[in-house]
């Protein structure tokens, strides 16, 4: 597996929630919180790229419409989920 991969525990420290939030988003609906791999019925991992994308997706500029495009990010490329 390329890159770095974070379990459940060591995400929810980078963001600065508790495990159990993780934990929420993965069983609502619809699902929330960035993507994951279930490795099996108690591992869970998630791909830094993949967290790295859907913290950005959620980048608010004040001052800008919400579904305004950023300036300071190039736009999706192809391919890219």
């Amino acid at each position: 597996m390329p890159g770095p991969w974070y379990s459940t525990e060591e995400l929810a420290d980078i963001l600065h929630v508790d495990p159990s939030t993780l934990r929420r988003w993965r069983i609502a609906h619809p699902r929330q919180g960035p993507p994951y791999v279930q490795m099996s019925k108690r591992v869970i991992l998630y791909s830094a790229r993949d967290v790295e994308h859907w913290i950005a997706q959620r980048r608010v500029s004040p001052g800008r419409p919400p579904d305004a495009p950023h300036r300071d990010r190039p736009a999706r490329c192809a391919g890219v989920k």
